[in-house]
């Protein structure tokens, strides 16, 4: 992983201490940065409000200020989510919809709301998709009592 990755991974990381406390959600930071390597959307969890997810704010940012997002990268404190408690479509969904060709992500989403499949998704889909853990003490604690 390059140092620009770790330095983008780190921001997703710092952004999900930002979401206000839920006893019903993860706390998540998402930054998404273009092919030239410039960052054009960040968000975190309920950042709009309930029900709203790191990346779907984050993309729905860039989309908002006209960034290109097909061939971007999309780094997120915690695996993109796929099923959606909710019902709503899921945040590996919102990727894929929008050309995303790779993710980094932190940790592994833990079975505490859904049996997350989002890397696995992903994947299929044909993205690249990494993990590195080197942040997960900083993600334990956005989210205390959930890993």
């Amino acid at each position: 992983m390059s140092e620009k990755d770790k330095r983008f991974l780190g921001e997703a990381v710092m952004l999900g201490s930002l979401c206000p406390p839920s006893q019903e959600a993860f706390s998540v930071g998402c930054v998404v940065v273009d092919t030239n390597g410039s960052l054009i959307g960040s968000g975190y969890s309920r950042e709009w409000g309930e029900g709203w997810h790191a990346e779907e704010i984050a993309l729905e940012k860039a989309r908002r200020d006209g960034k290109a997002l097909m061939g971007a990268t999309l780094y997120s404190s915690l695996e993109p989510c796929h099923p959606r408690q909710s019902g709503k479509k899921s945040c590996a969904q919102h990727i894929i919809d929008a050309g995303v060709a790779r993710v980094v992500f932190c940790m592994k989403e833990p079975p505490v709301y859904v049996d997350c499949h989002g890397q696995t998704t992903l994947q299929a889909a044909g993205l690249a998709v990494e993990q590195d853990e080197s942040l997960q003490d900083r993600v334990k604690k956005a989210n205390p009592g959930r890993f």
